[in-house]
């Protein structure tokens, strides 16, 4: 059967990508054969989700750019007025070469940072944004409670993901342009497939590939699946792991995919809500007496 779903997986991505008809991956395809392209693509989805969760100016508040990454999400926070930021980045060589290439601003701060611990004192937050993120936290029950530590009574954490239904939770949609195929796939299997496209040069190969040292694409492809990469959450799972905390859920909205707004009445039912939610925000608060 693993054969057989192998073969499926790999002749319809081959095809779907050979003949060009990647419809709504398009962009992200092009945009990931190169690396200017690519930060562009990524700027723009950064900004879109940013102006869904913000709620209020940031002018004189000191926030958290939760899981910076290559920083841009800090860089809008700073121009969005925030007084102060923090990224926090679990990766310590993508911290290194952040502190060497990124701007120099006397407001941000970029500091190495786990789940279990984050290295700021208690109650010294005003916001925390989550941006495309949540997806890579496999310990969320910890990171919740660290979150609610480090702010501020008053405080907010701004979340913006898309749970393991979205039809591109696989985060392989510009190698396998199959709707939910981590649904209908093993892990194993996209993994091969993943590398097996790539060697068919269909697209732009990563020249600018910057993974850990002495790592290709393919090993890295192999071992997206491992433990560490994706929680596999859902939507409802997550709601639930919130429903144990001190937090309150003061705004949740799950949002349909730009062509077709229209199925947002769908939401109301929890298959519809996990499997065509383009992404949802949050917005956790935190109130102390």
């Amino acid at each position: 059967m693993s054969k057989f779903g192998e073969y499926a997986c790999f002749t319809l991505s081959r095809h779907l990508l050979s003949k060009n008809k990647l419809g709504r991956y398009s962009e992200l395809a092009c945009a990931e054969g190169d690396v200017h392209e690519y930060d562009q693509w990524r700027t723009e989805a950064l900004r879109k989700q940013l102006q869904a969760v913000l709620q209020s100016p940031l002018a004189g508040r000191t926030v958290v750019d939760f899981g910076c990454g290559g920083g841009m999400l800090s860089a809008m926070l700073v121009e969005a007025g925030a007084q102060q930021v923090y990224g926090i980045e679990s990766s310590l060589e993508i911290l290194d070469t952040l502190r060497k290439t990124s701007p120099k601003r006397p407001n941000v701060e970029f500091m190495l940072g786990e789940t279990s611990k984050i290295p700021l004192p208690d109650s010294s937050v005003d916001l925390i944004f989550c941006i495309s993120v949540l997806e890579h936290v496999i310990d969320v029950d910890s990171i919740l409670k660290e979150w609610y530590r480090i702010l501020r009574n008053g405080g907010q954490v701004l979340i913006a993901w898309s749970g393991w239904g979205h039809p591109d939770a696989s985060h392989l949609a510009s190698l396998i342009p199959i709707p939910y195929a981590q649904c209908i796939f093993s892990e194993r299997t996209l993994a091969r497939t993943a590398a097996r496209i790539r060697s068919l040069n269909i697209q732009a190969q990563r020249s600018w590939w910057s993974g850990l040292a002495g790592e290709t694409p393919e090993d890295r492809e192999n071992n997206q699946y491992c433990d560490g990469f994706l929680n596999k959450m859902t939507i409802g799972q997550f709601n639930k792991r919130l429903a144990k905390t001190k937090f309150e859920v003061t705004e949740h909205k799950c949002h349909p995919p730009s062509w077709i707004p229209q199925i947002h009445p769908l939401f109301v039912i929890p298959f519809f809500r996990e499997h065509l939610t383009s992404f949802s925000t949050y917005a956790l608060s935190k109130h102390e007496t």
